[in-house]
């Protein structure tokens, strides 16, 4: 058994064949490693980097600008893929407590996530997201408000948005991962384009729960909260093609302090 089961769950929602064939192992930490630890007792930083691994890894990206969505159409309807680039906090904290890895952090490639990603506008100045996908017991669910600040006729739109994610993941050992990210956004209308650029700041809080019981009936299970918080910048591109009820298409990338670099895209219909 492994305990991080890392972005399995990734591949798993971009190609299920791949996963179960074992074509990706990306396994960071044997759960055997923990009867190492004195008492069984995890370091609160491997907790709080593994909570983040995963937050950032899977968090709701809504893919979209400040302005309303309201003046061009009601409702787009997208496919998700982005890249994440993993960041090495978590193969640096087991490492500096000592423990094992079977795989580094460090030289993981991007890894791929894909949902389903749906913005309905409520209004002039409400947009409403949401992003998911539930599989065989694992989920990923968010959602994001926006509040349209400012939309002049000649210059730039602000926005501010709110997002959630809630993150439950038995394979990896992660239940009830949230994640909490309050943005800034800026962006220009164009014809049938709207470049925008945002910040963004993220709270995460989870539980890490290692069935260490279900291999060894005396010994209990490991049940800890981590807690992280993680700041980034993002860009981005969203077309509207073919008019109010075309072909939707956008591209975004970030920068984030941790590492979790993105580059993604969606692309649908809009309604």
């Amino acid at each position: 058994m492994k305990l991080h089961r890392l972005l399995t769950i990734g591949f798993l929602l971009c190609s299920t064949q791949a996963w179960a064939s074992g074509v990706v192992n990306l396994g960071l930490l044997d759960i055997n490693q923990f009867l190492k630890i004195p008492g069984s007792i995890i370091p609160q930083d491997v907790i709080n980097e593994a909570m983040k691994t995963f937050a950032l890894y899977t968090v709701h990206r809504p893919y979209s600008g400040a302005t309303s969505m309201f003046s061009s159409n009601s409702m787009d309807i997208n496919l998700e893929a982005t890249m994440v680039k993993i960041g090495g906090g978590f193969g640096n904290a087991i490492s500096a407590a000592g423990i094992p890895e079977t795989s580094s952090t460090a030289s993981m490639p991007a890894v791929p996530v894909a949902k389903v990603n749906v913005r309905r506008a409520f209004g002039e100045s409400v947009d409403v997201g949401f992003s998911g996908l539930v599989f065989k017991g694992q989920s990923v669910l968010g959602g994001d408000i926006k509040l349209v600040l400012d939309e002049p006729e000649e210059g730039p739109a602000w926005a501010l948005r709110l997002g959630f994610t809630h993150v439950n993941l038995p394979i990896a050992y992660i239940k009830n991962c949230n994640v909490i990210a309050p943005e800034l956004l800026i962006s220009k209308r164009l014809m049938f384009a709207e470049p925008y650029l945002g910040v963004g700041f993220r709270y995460i809080h989870g539980t890490l729960d290692i069935p260490l019981s279900e291999l060894y009936p005396t010994i209990p299970d490991i049940v800890h909260d981590g807690y992280a918080f993680d700041e980034y910048v993002f860009t981005g591109v969203y077309f509207r093609l073919l008019g109010a009820t075309g072909l939707r298409l956008g591209v975004e990338g970030s920068f984030d302090v941790s590492g979790f670099h993105t580059i993604g895209t969606v692309v649908g219909l809009g309604f």
